[in-house]
């Protein structure tokens, strides 16, 4: 029996909810930042987003990949677009891009990156600071 995105995604509240709200992240996200954009005043507190998304790598509706020695964590590109679409119908969206954009906001401030060169895999050479200023920006853009 064929099973559609939807039908997976929709059973527990909280775990719908979180879900929805990580959809926000173009590519990989930590810990950390989920915590900061999923979280909310109300009912969902960082404790329960630590625990949803450890649930929801055990479902692989999210992939977790240790890179230099911190998890990463990514929702794949369909997932990610239903769930930006529902997402969109909770009218959300303008406040979880707002806690995404206040914590990389006060995550740029508080960061000290040194501006030295360093080579990309393809063996240019480009700024550290250079490439905090494209994925700070790109937080922004989306």
């Amino acid at each position: 029996m064929p099973c559609s995105i939807g039908a997976i995604i929709c059973y527990a509240s909280f775990e719908q909810v979180i879900l929805r709200r990580l959809s926000v992240f173009v590519g990989i996200f930590t810990l950390e930042a989920a915590q900061k954009v999923a979280a909310d005043e109300n009912e969902i507190d960082e404790a329960r987003v630590i625990a949803t998304i450890a649930s929801l790598v055990e479902k692989s509706l999210v992939s977790a990949d240790d890179v230099d020695t911190t998890m990463r964590y990514r929702l794949l590109d369909t997932t990610r677009a239903y769930l930006l679409g529902k997402l969109i119908e909770s009218d959300e969206l303008d406040s979880v891009e707002r806690r995404r954009a206040v914590y990389f906001s006060d995550s740029s401030v508080n960061a000290k990156v040194p501006t030295r060169p360093i080579s990309n895999p393809k063996g240019s050479f480009q700024s550290i600071s250079a490439i905090f200023v494209r994925h700070w920006i790109g937080a922004f853009l989306g």
